[in-house]
């Protein structure tokens, strides 16, 4: 379950890295939980409770003061993005 180049297993294991000071003057990354309050239909959909916490990972770029939140729960969401005309799958970032 626990892949060691995931942004969860960096978050959790951010203090024992050798580089962690070069690592902390480009980002900071924090942990927490996030309380989450499903309709009975998502929470049957995919299984969780409806009421539930979920872990969520934060990193914030320092010197762009761009920040981006990570869900664990949010990838067992199936992406199905599609283009607008063709019905063909699409992907809205590009590959990012």
């Amino acid at each position: 379950d626990s892949n060691p180049c995931d942004i969860f297993s960096l978050a959790m294991q951010q203090q024992q890295l050798p580089d962690r000071e070069a690592l902390n003057k480009i980002y900071t990354i924090t942990t927490g939980q996030a309380r989450c309050n499903l309709s009975e239909q998502l929470s049957t959909r995919f299984s969780l409770n409806q009421d539930n916490t979920q872990q969520v990972v934060s990193v914030t770029n320092l010197w762009l003061h761009e920040q981006a939140w990570f869900n664990k729960v949010r990838v067992l969401k199936p992406q199905t993005f599609t283009s607008a005309g063709t019905g063909a799958p699409a992907d809205p970032t590009g590959g990012g």
